[in-house]
Formats: C-alpha cells, structure tokens, sequence
C-alpha cells in the first residue's frame, strides 16, 4: 500500500499537468452550466434545493470530466451509477477497524464489494476500449498509454475520485451555505462574477453565461479573489477532526528539539481545531469572515503553518489547484 501512495502521488503529477486542466477548462464550464440547467429546473418558481446533493452530482461531473473516463462524463446513467456505488463506499466505513484492522466487519466486506463493483465497470470499460481500438482524451487513456497496468490504472482512478470528490464535493456545498448567511458576500460574490462577465464580454448584451464560457484557466485562477476568500473560509470552519500521517520512513523521527520522536510505522495526528478554532491565531473563530484572510489582517499568517485547510508543509494537497478551479467555476456559474 505504501509503494502504491508513492506512485500514486508521482503518476498524479506526470498525468495532471497544469496545461491539461487549460485544455479542459471549457469542458468544465460546459458540464457546470448545463448540470446547473438540469438539476436545478424549479429554480425559478420556489429557489430551494440542497447543496449537498446538486452541487455534489456537480462537482462529481467536474471531478470525472479530469480525472476519470470520458464514458462516464458523457453517460448520465453511468454517472449515476457510479457516483452510487463511491458514495456506498465512502458510508460503509468501519469504526471498529481503526481499533481491530483484521476484523472483517460486516460494513467493510459491503465496502470491499463495492470497491470491486466500481472496480469491474471500470475494467469493463478499459478492455471495451481495447477490443474496439477507440482512444479517448482522458486520464484513464493517458494511464494505458503509458503501459500502466490494468490494476493500477483502475486503482489510480478510484483513488483520484475519492481525493477529489469527497472533499470537493462536500466544501463546494458548505460554501453556498455559509454564502446563503450572509447578505454582504454573497453581494460580493455576485458583484465580482457580474464584474468578471463584463470585463469578458465579446459583444454588447452577451449573456453573462456566454462570457463565463469563454474565460481561460488564468482567467478562473486569477479573477475571483472573493471566491477564493470565501472557500479558504468556509474549509476553514466545515475541516474538523484529525489529520494522520504513517511514518513510513523506516526509522524514528525527531520531533525538533522536543527530544521525543514520532516511532517508525507508527501514527501521528494532528488535531484541526487546535488551530483553526484557536482565538489567539482566528479571532471570533466560529465566525464566517472571509476577510480574516486579506493581506491586511493576516489572521493565520503570525504563526508556523497557520492554515492547513489544503495541508502544509510536506503535505500539500497534490490536487489543490484543481479542486479550486472546479469550486470556483461552479460557485461563480450558480452565482450568475
């Protein structure tokens, strides 16, 4: 398992290059519009829906549109399908296997079949494409092309749509939430998307949509600096719990001058709260204030790794950049 996170994060930056996202940046802002169309047809008539399920099925779309196969991207049952069978893996999580990992508990065999049932529509998919000589412009070809076997092309796979769309998913929804809260950045955000549709125009009277459509990948990363506040705020407050980290160094690691270390193949973890609810580094920290992030206040810039919402140090996330990209094309695109 191990060698497989190595490869994993290797392959991830070999196959995900920067200009691969550019090339699908219009691929991206099609499947949002016209999800957004689709899921959202009452809209007009009453306004309500749940984050959580729309903008999740959203994001799932994005999340395949880059790093999984084109026949699920363009199949609406296939999506379906298979956002199904990830989210039943994601809910059979076994407490008891944390304390007992040998324990075949009866959540982590439904996991386990699940895993395999994702495993086989991907396989079947791959070997269809082999049989029919049909090359798509998608990770998984790039994968097969590169020799990478069957095995680890569908594990490679599944591991980038649990990355991508477990917390994507999730931080994209909690944003809307928060935004739905409060009056005065939702007008930001809308100011700033009314802005950046203006600015883009090719004509006189075009469509906010059609703008949004034609802006390039800088144009998303470099646009919506209120956006970005926003999710830097919202992760802030919705990220709980504990991150761990295995040292798979093969030796004990010191713990700077501490005279302690962190034991070989053991477990360290890290509380998240410790920080983000810490009142000395985020004032009124249980507050939604996208602009504690501004330069000017620099809350969480006064001490060592002051915000890990996408990791830090040696542990970035590997996949940040896209993950920003797909929330900010749907938050502007439902805030048009």
């Amino acid at each position: 398992m191990d060698n497989f996170v190595k490869w994993f994060k290797k392959t991830f930056l070999v196959v995900m290059p920067k200009e691969r996202t550019r090339k699908n940046v219009h691929l991206l802002t099609n499947d949002a519009q016209s999800l957004l169309q689709e899921l959202l047809p009452e809209q007009s008539s009453w306004g309500v829906f749940d984050p959580f399920d729309t903008i999740y099925e959203i994001i799932y779309q994005l999340t395949i549109r880059m790093v999984g196969p084109t026949e699920i991207a363009q199949d609406a049952k296939l999506r379906a399908k298979s956002l199904s069978i990830l989210e039943s893996i994601e809910h059979s999580k076994s407490t008891m296997r944390v304390v007992f990992p040998w324990l075949p508990t009866i959540m982590h065999l439904r996991r386990t079949l699940r895993n395999i049932q994702l495993g086989m529509l991907l396989h079947g998919l791959i070997r269809k494409r082999q049989k029919s000589g049909i090359r798509e412009d998608d990770t998984m070809q790039i994968l097969l092309d590169m020799g990478t076997s069957m095995r680890n092309t569908i594990g490679f796979v599944i591991g980038a749509l649990f990355a991508g769309q477990l917390n994507t998913g999730i931080n994209a929804a909690w944003v809307l939430v928060k935004l739905a809260e409060n009056e005065q950045w939702m007008a930001r955000v809308r100011t700033e998307v009314d802005a950046v549709a203006a600015r883009n125009r090719k004509y006189h009277g075009q469509p906010t949509t059609e703008a949004l459509g034609s802006l390039t990948l800088d144009d998303w990363e470099s646009e919506f600096p209120n956006i970005c506040l926003c999710f830097h705020e919202s992760i802030r407050l919705a990220l709980t719990g504990s991150s761990f980290r295995k040292n798979i160094s093969g030796q004990d690691i010191p713990i700077g001058n501490s005279g302690e270390v962190i034991p070989r193949d053991a477990y360290a973890a890290y509380l998240h709260d410790e920080l983000h609810m810490n009142p000395d580094v985020y004032p009124n920290p249980t507050e939604f204030d996208p602009g504690r992030h501004l330069d000017e206040r620099g809350e969480g810039k006064n001490v060592p790794h002051g915000y890990i919402g996408w990791g830090s140090g040696l542990h970035p996330c590997i996949g940040m950049k896209i993950a920003k990209t797909e929330m900010t094309i749907v938050l502007a695109r439902r805030s048009e």
